[in-house]
């Protein structure tokens, strides 16, 4: 997998999202200024969907992890964070010991409040 994938990902995330719920994720979230999660954007998905994306993906690189982790949409870090815990659970100490560091260094995309 690679950036070819990463942009499918993203494609089918974004595909799948709904406007009404990404309204609603803006408001519940708490993303206007001075709020905890200022600046976060939605596409609109439930963690349902985003589960069943994730399992459709199951062959993802940590890399293409990591490229998601950044992005601007909370969909897109919580699919690359689902998909650290699936390889996690499939991986001997060195691949967990790897996403773990992986985990800590990127903390800063993984809570609500967004730092960019």
């Amino acid at each position: 997998m690679g950036t070819e994938t990463v942009s499918n990902i993203q494609q089918e995330l974004r595909r799948c999202g709904e406007r009404e719920i990404a309204e609603h994720s803006q408001r519940y979230f708490k993303t206007g200024k001075g709020e905890y999660a200022e600046g976060d954007r939605f596409l609109g998905l439930r963690v349902p969907m985003i589960r069943k994306i994730v399992k459709q993906h199951r062959g993802i690189m940590i890399d293409d992890c990591v490229k998601l982790l950044s992005s601007e949409f909370h969909e897109e870090r919580l699919f690359a964070l689902l998909s650290l815990v699936d390889i996690y659970k499939k991986s001997g100490n060195a691949g967990r010991e790897k996403i773990f560091k992986l985990y800590l260094k990127n903390t800063r995309h993984i809570n609500s409040r967004r730092i960019f």
